[in-house]
């Protein structure tokens, strides 16, 4: 009886452990099977349609603002009499800025009219008595050297004078005026800075290779940096590709290359070239000792790939970007994607940047055109075939679009 019942209860057991066992491997086959056929998983991309259009290369660096600016100095010591303007003020040409106690040169040249107007009338009655021959031609020739002798010392009486005063060389802007009325001021001693308020000069620099497209009268591109300016957003930089220069555009004025050095520079090896900067509103945005961007155009090349740099990525391999492709209608119904599409990885070469534009052209022939979307954000995920779906493009994509405040880190 004890042994039919342990028979029992093995068998008992055995079952339980064969219906487990069964009930697992059941479970295991299911969920493989489950696996097997879910659809793949997509990552989230956001795109823009690729078009082609113009783009105007540039040759860029840094210049240097200047104008006809210089110090005014005086010519002669004395005590400061009279001071014609103030700190700030717009002058004319040969306008009196400056002058020096004259009491004593006033005198002299007083003494020295005087004596001016006897000799001329002593001259000029030589003259009339000469015609008659009432006069010798020693007299004649002594009267007139008496009268040219004071003629020339009134006139270096009058140069003294004018030496002991400061006038506008040109028209201009006056700086701060380094004297007040009773100074006594040395010779040589700056007085004031005048700034010439006509058009504005700017100085920069070249490479050797860029001289072949130097020319005079050439456009030239001023731009001054606005960390405050507003950005233009990517979807504002895909309907306007030509507003995509972020830096303050000086847009009142226009500059052109007027001179360009006769050599190079034998250290640096580059070349000196100075433009000239004409605004048509006043006061000019530009002031003296300011630097600015300096772009000098190239000829358009039309018909390019220009995206944001942001949509490809830089490797040892090589430079790459992808673009969405259709899956076949196969591939569709077996993976139950409705809405999916591949990602394609293109080689591509950048050629040129702007800002955070890329010009980039295919490494093969025909791997991009026009009406490819091309992905711009979620790519760090991406390998050649992976399965992606696009979202919406919003007005921010991190990388795509300029900060809205530049640091100067």
């Amino acid at each position: 009886m004890k042994k039919k019942t342990a028979i029992c209860s093995l068998l008992v057991i055995s079952l339980t452990v064969i219906i487990i066992l069964g009930l697992n491997q059941f479970k295991q086959m299911k969920h493989a099977d489950t696996l097997a056929n879910r659809p793949p998983s997509t990552n989230p991309v956001k795109t823009l349609v690729l078009t082609q259009q113009d783009w105007q290369p540039f040759v860029q660096t840094t210049g240097l603002i200047s104008s006809d600016s210089t110090g005014l100095a005086i010519q002669a010591s004395g005590v400061v009499a009279n001071i014609a303007v103030t700190s700030g003020q717009s002058v004319k040409k040969g306008d009196l800025i400056l002058s020096l106690d004259n009491t004593v040169e006033e005198a002299n040249l007083n003494a020295l009219q005087a004596q001016y107007n006897y000799y001329k009338r002593t001259y000029d009655r030589y003259v009339q008595l000469a015609k008659t021959a009432s006069v010798s031609k020693t007299d004649l020739d002594k009267a007139e050297y008496e009268y040219k002798n004071i003629a020339n010392a009134l006139a270096s009486e009058k140069a003294n004078i004018n030496r002991r005063k400061i006038f506008a060389p040109f028209d201009g802007k006056l700086g701060i005026i380094n004297a007040v009325e009773g100074q006594f001021v040395s010779l040589g001693q700056q007085i004031v800075n005048i700034e010439d308020l006509g058009d504005k000069k700017i100085k920069f620099f070249l490479p050797q290779e860029n001289i072949a497209q130097l020319h005079y009268q050439q456009a030239l591109h001023i731009e001054l940096e606005n960390p405050t300016e507003n950005r233009l957003t990517l979807q504002q930089l895909i309907e306007q590709p030509s507003s995509s220069q972020h830096s303050h555009n000086i847009e009142s004025c226009q500059a052109y290359v007027s001179n360009i050095d006769n050599g190079l520079d034998t250290q640096t090896g580059l070349i000196a070239v100075e433009g000239v900067i004409k605004c048509d509103k006043q006061p000019s945005p530009f002031t003296d000792g300011m630097f600015a961007k300096v772009k000098i155009a190239l000829p358009t090349i039309p018909n390019q790939f220009v995206l944001p740099q942001v949509a490809v990525a830089y490797a040892l391999s090589g430079e790459t970007l992808y673009i969405l492709q259709d899956i076949e209608q196969d591939d569709r119904y077996k993976t139950q994607l409705s809405d999916a599409f591949k990602a394609k990885r293109v080689a591509v070469t950048t050629l040129d940047r702007q800002g955070n534009l890329a010009l980039v052209v295919p490494n093969h022939q025909d791997a991009l055109k026009a009406g490819d979307k091309v992905i711009v954000s979620g790519m760090q995920r991406l390998s050649d075939g992976s399965y992606v779906r696009e979202e919406a493009l919003t007005d921010v994509i991190i990388g795509a679009d300029e900060p809205a405040h530049k640091t100067r880190l």
